[in-house]
């Protein structure tokens, strides 16, 4: 079996596959989340949404129950799978002290460690009024969970 393309890769489903759950920073600070299936969704609908009201707007995208920690999510990828996970933290102190070096070799690179890094923070908490009010009620944290673990042959493995 080929790897996936480069770029899309999922490293929290290959961790689920091995009987991980693989974190970053630690498992305690919440963070608004999204499957990126969700996020492309939103995007094409806000390309062809109807109505110049959605015109320079900035629209958090989120769960209708709110920001998780990744012991939450990794609980959840665990109850919908059911499979055991262990969780496998690299500690924000390991994402300081990469950030800098690895923007020598990757931009990419250097902007998810500072998104992570952001992360810490525990103050990206999505407002997702006008996600609703645009695009429809959001999902739960469980329903777009579960449809990604469908999409990535997570359910019903033997």
């Amino acid at each position: 079996m080929l790897p996936p393309p480069r770029g899309l890769y999922d490293y929290i489903a290959a961790g689920v596959k091995a009987g991980k759950f693989h974190a970053v920073g630690d498992k305690k600070t919440k963070w608004s989340w999204i499957v990126t299936d969700d996020l492309a969704n939103y995007l094409a609908k806000a390309a062809v949404y109807q109505g110049d009201d959605i015109n320079l707007n900035t629209i958090d995208v989120g769960w209708r129950d709110g920001a998780k920690s990744q012991a939450e999510i990794a609980g959840l990828v665990s109850a919908v799978t059911h499979t055991k996970l262990s969780i496998w933290v690299v500690p924000w102190i390991v994402l300081q002290g990469l950030v800098y070096p690895i923007k020598i070799f990757s931009e990419l690179g250097y902007d998810m460690l500072t998104m992570f890094l952001f992360f810490k923070k525990g103050t990206f908490v999505s407002d997702i009024s006008k996600q609703e009010r645009f695009f429809g009620q959001a999902p739960s944290s469980e329903e777009a969970v579960t449809r990604w673990a469908k999409n990535k042959n997570l359910i019903g493995r033997s």
